[in-house]
């Protein structure tokens, strides 16, 4: 909700503030990298979500955390430039959102 280009092209897709809040979207600003010691980089670095240069490899995207239904825990990252058709997902296994009680759907 700090960022009026994130807002803006959240809004254009129909995703209310509520939905924002709700399913804790974010926005990618490049200053995370700035706000963490060593072993943060390294963390994120290994999670692919720094570069080898160290910068933030979804910059410019709002991005979606894929949450595990039955442990409520972030199970990976979605992320949609803001200004260009690009997603983006973490490296490794690609998991989507499904809705609780859609199995076989």
């Amino acid at each position: 909700m700090k960022n009026q280009e994130a807002v803006r092209y959240l809004n254009s897709r129909g995703i209310s503030a509520e939905a924002i809040r709700v399913f804790r979207l974010g926005y990618v600003d490049g200053t995370l990298r700035d706000k963490l010691n060593p072993d943060g980089k390294a963390n994120l670095e290994r999670l692919g979500l720094l570069n080898e240069k160290g910068n933030e490899t979804m910059y410019g995207s709002v991005v979606f955390p894929l949450v595990d239904a039955n442990s409520n825990r972030c199970v990976g990252l979605y992320a949609r430039h803001t200004d260009k058709p690009q997603h983006l997902y973490l490296a490794g296994k690609r998991r989507g959102v499904q809705s609780v009680g859609s199995e076989g759907s």
